[in-house]
């Protein structure tokens, strides 16, 4: 299906077969799809070649007719492909991964999170098949936050367009989840809230949420998770090993009747709390 447009290195790489000897074997002509496309992906001199050339453009007959082969494909033969990059993005001239691909995703979570290419809508119900979605959900936005959190080592993101991008995720993470199911996965990162530390992203396990807020200028050490009215809806959704611990749970009010005085001023409470140990 390749050969007209790879070199013989790069066949023999691959162990490229013929068409006509691989029609009706679905396993090896997703292999070596696969295997293309994370060639391609993976070597920018190659996929400069690639995507200055036809075979991955709209227009070019090898790729709608790779498609359209696979389309016909059985589920069991179409398994792995959501995370491959294999949707063409003729604009950014790269590629995008099923599982992050969505109809209605917001150009600007890109390259994160990708809208579905207008120009390959007639093969939309394939790359369905293989983990596109019409409407991002919480998951979508809970990777993009994933990803941000490793790409900087969960250090303060210094950046001003990759802080948008991981602000916005929370923001659309925290309202999504509260009409979903419980969180999926293993790891979830979140955003602090930028007191003294600015604003980064952490284990979510790391962090507590601050809903005793009295309490907040006796604890300078602890890293709360930013403030959502969402997130606090939605919290319970999220695994215990995963859940930030709330600040009362740390804390406890004592209170000592024997020890204790009538306080004359109008600012007890502030006095109380700057007393607390």
């Amino acid at each position: 299906l390749f050969n007209t447009k790879l070199t013989e290195k790069y066949r023999e790489k691959l162990s490229i077969t013929a068409e006509e000897d691989v029609k009706k074997d679905e396993r090896l002509i997703r292999d070596q799809f696969t295997k293309l496309c994370q060639l391609v992906y993976k070597d920018k001199i190659l996929q400069s070649s690639f995507c200055s050339s036809s075979f991955f453009s709209f227009s070019s007959p090898e790729y709608k007719r790779l498609i359209e082969v696979m389309s016909n494909f059985s589920g069991k033969s179409l398994t792995s492909l959501e995370e491959l990059p294999c949707i063409y993005q003729e604009k950014s001239a790269t590629f995008s991964t099923p599982n992050m691909t969505c109809q209605n995703a917001d150009d600007k979570f890109e390259p994160y999170l990708w809208k579905f290419p207008m120009a390959l809508g007639a093969y939309w119900p394939f790359f369905e098949k293989i983990g596109s979605q019409s409407i991002p959900h919480s998951s979508h936005y809970q990777k993009i936050l994933n990803t941000i959190a490793t790409l900087t080592q969960f250090e303060t993101i210094c950046d001003p367009n990759l802080s948008a991008i991981a602000k916005e995720s929370y923001e659309k993470f925290c309202e999504k989840l509260g009409a979903e199911k419980d969180v999926m996965g293993q790891s979830l990162c979140l955003p602090t809230e930028p007191i003294n530390q600015g604003f980064r992203l952490q284990r979510s396990s790391d962090l507590i949420l601050n809903d005793w807020p009295e309490l907040t200028s006796i604890v300078p050490d602890v890293q709360f998770v930013m403030k959502n009215e969402h997130f606090k809806k939605a919290i319970s959704k999220i695994p215990v090993t995963l859940r930030p611990r709330r600040l009362t749970d740390i804390f406890e009010t004592k209170v000592d009747i024997e020890g204790s005085e009538v306080c004359p001023g109008k600012d007890c409470f502030v006095t109380l709390t700057s007393s607390l140990q």
